[in-house]
Parts: C-alpha cells; sequence; structure tokens
C-alpha cells in the first residue's frame, strides 16, 4: 500500500508510536525507521505476516488489533493470542534472521509499517541507545510468549486445547 492510501501515517504518529514502546530511542534513530517505513492498512480477516515465510523486516502496528495464531495441519489455525497496538511485531525474527513461526491476522482494520530488515540492522548499529531499547523490547516480548505458553499448558491439561477461528 502506498502512503498516501494510509490516511493516518505521519512522522509524528510514528514516533509517539514507536516511543511509546521504546521510550529510550534517540530520535534520530526514530527519523531513519521513519524514512525506511512502508506503511500497510489491513482488513479484518486479512493476514499481516504468515507461518513459515521469511520475516522481511519489523511491523510496527499503530492502529488495530492483531491474532497470533499457529497452523494446525488440515484443522486450520490455533489462536495464540489478541494484539492490540500499538505493538512491535516480528522483532525476534528480524534480528536473528529467522522464518516466522506464528501468522498474524487482523483482527479489526489494522494499520501498520514495515521497516525492512536491513535498514533496522542499520539503525542499531548506527544508535547504541537503539539497540538496548529493542532488547528491552525483545526480553518482554520473550517474557509474554512464555506466559502465554504457560496458560495453554495450562488450559490443555485441564480443559484440552480448543482450534480457534485463525483461518
Amino acid at each position: 500500500m502506498r502512503f498516501s492510501e494510509v490516511s493516518t501515517f505521519s512522522p509524528a504518529l510514528f514516533r509517539d508510536r514507536l516511543l511509546s514502546l521504546a521510550p529510550t530511542l534517540p530520535e534520530g534513530a526514530i527519523a531513519r525507521l521513519y524514512d525506511a517505513s512502508r506503511p500497510h492498512s489491513y482488513t479484518s480477516g486479512e493476514f499481516l505476516l504468515r507461518e513459515g515465510d521469511a520475516c522481511k523486516g519489523i511491523f510496527l502496528v499503530w492502529r488495530g488489533t492483531v491474532q497470533l495464531c499457529l497452523r494446525q495441519g488440515r484443522r486450520g489455525y490455533l489462536d495464540i493470542r489478541e494484539i492490540a497496538s500499538p505493538a512491535i511485531l516480528g522483532l525476534s525474527e528480524t534480528l536473528l534472521d529467522n522464518h516466522l513461526v506464528t501468522s498474524v491476522r487482523a483482527l479489526t482494520a489494522v494499520e501498520a509499517a514495515l521497516v525492512p530488515r536491513r535498514p533496522f540492522l542499520e539503525v542499531l548499529r548506527e544508535f547504541p541507545v537503539a539497540s538496548i531499547a529493542f532488547s528491552a523490547l525483545l526480553s518482554d516480548e520473550l517474557n509474554s510468549a512464555y506466559q502465554h505458553l504457560s496458560v495453554l499448558r495450562s488450559a490443555r491439561q485441564t480443559h484440552g486445547l480448543a482450534v480457534g477461528s485463525c483461518s
């Protein structure tokens, strides 16, 4: 989607949403990330990311709610958790150059900006404080994933897992 097609995308909005997630980011890093970003709009039910695909970069979701889900063979998808904006998606896969381990589907209308991997890593190299800020986000992401896995494990043991509707 082109910049003109995403009406709410602006440097101020990008900066505010990014700082709400990583308050120690330097202004120069924010400006470089904004310059490299590509805005996208998604309708409810549309996939932002698909499990198994190569990670293109990080997504800054500034409006809407998404659902993380896992493929369950022929049975469709298992809903893992909802994530409301603002949020950053694909951080660990971008840093590690891994393929995506989950799919992400829009639950509502979503507006997001993709910051491609190469410019993102260049910003981390140029701004050590940005590296620290995104490392803190990654730590929070891993902690959250661990908590959600614990809840899923507990649900499986007591009630069995139900397949969700992320298809």
